[in-house]
């Protein structure tokens, strides 16, 4: 403590003593407990946070639905819902396109088992000449003219030729009608895939509850509660369900005072809206920064969170402002004085003492002050009396 803010704190004792009575103060041992008062927040340690779903190539959503915030909801019971429109019409025109394009499947391979059919009875036909052709050029060459049986043998390569063509473009057409079937296919496919796509995210769009619980509607930039037509933006926290039974206080540290609490130690909550209840709890995580409070209150904190050792789920609620003490200290045996027994002189804490031969004044060294109380470092001993 500087000497300067301990002067300021000494006068004002002095001040405040000079209304008080002029009897005496026995210096004792006592138990004293430094203190960091600390101000936050309640929040859930268990919640289950409801966002917009991920939609291809969607980034904001229209709020159609929202159970109503505070209500008791159970698990599998619709709490949420987002506008489907623009999905739902999607889902129409791909499901009309897939339509389409399976009769259009239907029709290609009735049209292509037709020509396959048609081009096997092509092809039985020039074999059938191909082969009458190949039996008249085998003939002996004796018993024919030598210009028939020239005419003969290229008549037979003429119908073998003929017939090889054929089969090479039958080969290439049926290659080209297995093409064609598979890109009508893979259209299906694709289709089908997006269809399936389509009524996934319609689904997705209308969010049960995960578990039982107490819904808390998430704000806006500006604070305002979200409600039904508002928009929303992907990632952002809409609706919570939070578990009751397991809640701690989120809380602000002053700078000044960050450096004297600890992981462990012991904190005593109290919530503003029931100020005579007392709950116990310890710290358990400490913020890795200092921020500012706010945008409009630029004081310096530092972040901790509370574990509340007993909530009481009929009365706490996420968003419940607390104030938290916590213990950062604890003297079992500390030699302590009043506030309004300590006076200053040249700007040395002093105290009028009690001895044999009358009063004196007796120079102090405060350690530190915790309430209305200064804790003694040295000056006085137990059993001294003092003018307050």
């Amino acid at each position: 403590m500087s000497a300067r803010r301990t002067a300021l704190l000494l006068l004002a004792a002095a001040l405040a003593g000079c209304a008080g009575d002029s009897g005496w103060h026995r210096i004792e041992r006592a138990r004293v407990e430094r203190t960091v008062e600390a101000t936050g927040q309640l929040v859930s340690a268990d919640r289950v946070v409801l966002m917009p779903p991920v939609v291809k190539n969607t980034w904001n959503f229209t709020l159609a639905f929202m159970a109503p915030e505070g209500s008791q909801v159970q698990a599998g019971m619709p709490v949420l819902g987002f506008d489907d429109k623009q999905i739902a019409d999607q889902l129409q025109l791909r499901r009309g396109e897939l339509d389409e394009k399976r009769k259009e499947a239907e029709r290609t391979a009735l049209t292509h088992a037709q020509q396959g059919k048609d081009d096997e009875l092509e092809l039985a036909r020039l074999s059938s000449e191909a082969e009458r052709a190949r039996r008249k050029a085998e003939q002996p060459a004796d018993g024919i003219a030598g210009l028939e049986y020239r005419k003969l043998q290229i008549d037979g390569e003429r119908a073998a030729r003929v017939l090889a063509l054929f089969q090479r473009r039958m080969a290439q057409a049926a290659q080209a009608r297995q093409l064609e079937r598979d890109l009508i296919e893979s259209e299906v496919q694709r289709l089908g895939l997006e269809v399936a796509r389509l009524e996934t995210e319609l689904a997705r769009l209308k969010i049960a509850a995960p578990r039982a619980g107490l819904v808390i509607h998430g704000s806006d930039w500006e604070g305002n509660k979200l409600a039904v037509g508002q928009q929303v933006w992907l990632g952002q926290e809409v609706m919570e369900i939070p578990d009751l039974a397991r809640m701690r206080a989120k809380v602000q540290i002053p700078e000044r005072e960050a450096a004297r609490v600890a992981l462990e130690q012991p904190v005593r909550i109290r919530l503003e809206a029931a100020r005579d209840r007392v709950f116990a709890g310890r710290v358990v995580s400490l913020g890795d920064v200092f921020r500012r409070k706010s945008e409009t209150q630029p004081a310096v904190v530092f972040d901790a969170e509370i574990e509340i050792e007993a909530p009481d789920p009929e009365l706490m609620r996420p968003g419940m402002a607390v104030t938290a003490e916590i213990v950062t200290a604890v003297d079992e045996d500390a030699l302590r004085i009043p506030r309004r027994a300590v006076g200053m002189r040249d700007g040395q804490p002093v105290a009028v003492r009690r001895g044999l031969l009358g009063e004196e004044s007796v120079p102090l060294v405060l350690a530190a002050q915790v309430g209305d109380w200064f804790v003694l470092e040295s000056g006085l001993d137990e059993g001294d009396e003092v003018r307050l």
